[in-house]
Formats: structure tokens, sequence, C-alpha cells
């Protein structure tokens, strides 16, 4: 059992545990065995989170060491190496955020019922700290929500006297578009204007610091 579980799962589960296991498994091809390990990993609702280890001293209620997952629906703290999840935010309830080198503050809610908490992070291998990278995935995410709340907008804005202009046939049988109640056709001054695109989702500006007094 060794060279297959790891020492953390050998002193939690029992080797009869284990051959009940094995034994409801017995006949599985190699396909049919990664569909099931794909399952398994997909039952669980943060599967698709990125987790990162940090270290928190302001609640003796939470161990002092926490994995901190960051995914589509917000962010998540959980007990080190389990998924057991102690607290979860949304993106909506994050009022700010601020990251330094090895350090994230994320300030929640508003007013009386605001809450400040501060988690260190380990030191990067490169030059994008844990701390940057997690304030880089809250911000993109909290950009693809906001896109996805705004009303899909119109390339062209044609003017209505425009649109409503009729058709009419001359008498050699040609169709000419003429304007309602005699109006002249649009000049080209007139002509329909291209609308601002909406900003990309790739489009990556700084996340808000907060500095003096604007900490809670």
């Amino acid at each position: 059992m060794a060279q297959c579980l790891p020492m953390r799962l050998l002193k939690l589960i029992s080797g009869d545990h284990v051959v009940t296991q094995h034994q409801a498994l017995a006949g599985m091809n190699v396909q049919e065995s990664k569909r099931a390990f794909l399952a398994l990993l997909q039952s669980w609702p943060l599967h698709r989170a990125t987790i990162f280890e940090v270290t928190q001293s302001y609640t003796s209620s939470w161990p002092k060491t926490l994995w901190f997952a960051v995914d589509q629906t917000g962010v998540h703290l959980l007990e080190l190496r389990s998924r057991n999840v102690l607290c979860a935010c949304d993106y909506e309830s994050i009022v700010n955020y601020s990251p330094s080198l090895n350090s994230l503050m994320i300030v929640t809610g508003g007013g009386k019922k605001g809450a400040k908490y501060i988690f260190t992070t380990k030191p990067g291998t490169s030059a994008l700290t844990s701390a940057l990278q997690i304030a880089g995935l809250i911000k993109d995410y909290s950009n693809v929500i906001q896109l996805k709340r705004k009303p899909t907008e119109r390339m062209w804005h044609t003017p209505l006297s425009y649109n409503e202009a009729a058709t009419t046939v001359t008498p050699d049988g040609r169709s000419e578009l003429t304007s309602p109640q005699g109006a002249a056709p649009p000049s080209e001054a007139q002509q329909p204007t291209p609308v601002t695109r909406p900003v990309s989702i790739l489009y990556k500006p700084p996340p808000p610091l907060l500095v003096g007094e604007d900490f809670v």
C-alpha cells in the first residue's frame, strides 16, 4: 500500500478499506479507470480552482496554514491538504484587494459588516509571486463577470429615418430608395459610425491599492 498511497492517507485509511475499494474496481480496463478517475475529480465543486498555500494569524478559529482556492465563483479557504471549506466569498462581496511581494490583503463587505483579511504567501520562484497571481486571478474573473452582465452592443447606429425609407418603382421598372416625407438621403457625415467595442477580457489594468486611511 505504501507504493500506491501517500503517507498522509496511510495514517487515515485502514488496509481493509483499501482492499474493499480495490475489489470494487476489479475488472476495469484502462479507459474505464480513467473515466472513473476524472468523474471522481469532477465531483469536487472546486476541481477547477487554482490553489495556493497561505498562512494567517488574525483568528485562532482557523489553522495557521491554509489552502487559498480561486475559481470562477469566488475565493475559498480550506484546511491544508483537504477538501473541507472553512470560508467562501464571491466576487461581488470583495470590496478591494491589494497584493504586495509576499502578502495579500482582501476587504469584503461594506460598512459595519466589512472585514479585512491579510494572508502571507510563499515566496515565488519567479517575478510573479503567489500574491500577485491570486490578485491577477481575482481581477480576471471579476472582469469576466462584469462583461457578461453588459448587454450586447450594436456595431452600428443607423438613423431612424434612414431605416424607414420606402422603396418605389420607376416607370422603367427600376427600384429607388426614397426617404419618408421627402427627406433627403443621409449625407456622408450622417452615415452609420462604428460603436466602440467592449473592453477585452485580456485587458489587465492594475488592481486597486489601499493606502493610508483607506484601510478598514
